[in-house]
Order: C-alpha cells, then sequence, then structure tokens
C-alpha cells in the first residue's frame, strides 16, 4: 500500500468543503469539552457501549482542559517535518475527529 503523501494541514488555512468545519476558528480552550461531546456521539453511531469510546477520550479531554496561558503556544514538529503549536494540533486534531463522524453521519 502507498503511503500518503497529502498535507492535510490545510483545514488549518480554510474551512473544510466536505464537513464544513473552520478549524482556525475553534476555540482551543474548548477542545476538552468538544472531545466529550464527539466521543459520546461516536458511541451513539458505533451502537456499541462496550468500545467505550467516551472513556477512552476522557483522559485526553483532561489534558486539554488542563493547558494555559503560553502551553498552548508551545511548539513541535510531526514526522515529516509539519510544525505545530498545541493550538493548531488542538485545530487540526479536532477537525478529523469531526470530519470522520461527519462521513459516518454522527
Amino acid at each position: 500500500m502507498t503511503p500518503d503523501s497529502k498535507d492535510w494541514t490545510w483545514v488549518l488555512d480554510r474551512p473544510c468543503p466536505e464537513c464544513g468545519l473552520d478549524s482556525a476558528a475553534h476555540d482551543p480552550a474548548a477542545t476538552g469539552s468538544v472531545l466529550r461531546e464527539c466521543a459520546q456521539r461516536w458511541d451513539a453511531v458505533l451502537s456499541r457501549p462496550d468500545v467505550g469510546v467516551a472513556a477512552a477520550t476522557g483522559p485526553l479531554a483532561v489534558r486539554f482542559d488542563g493547558l494555559s496561558g503560553g502551553q498552548w503556544q508551545r511548539t513541535g514538529r510531526r514526522s515529516d517535518g509539519a510544525s505545530f503549536t498545541v493550538t493548531s494540533f488542538a485545530q487540526y486534531f479536532l477537525h478529523d475527529v469531526l470530519h470522520h463522524l461527519h462521513d459516518v453521519k454522527g
């Protein structure tokens, strides 16, 4: 299988034409609460409470909840060299979660 080489970071620059999410407009401080809400929707879409998406999402949501001030501007790089701040990572990450929920009509 050929690895995907598309640069998916474009979602940080403009709204997604498929799901409609404008990632740049997302308030990163709300990431934890958005994750919790999405996890409940994923559990409903999957129709399998034993999967426990909501339970598995909890620790990550708590970590986002605990960020403040300058922590949102900390930087990192992905293996392909793309540079992120914690803010842009949260925006990118939520697009992934919400986009695929949109894909399955959740």
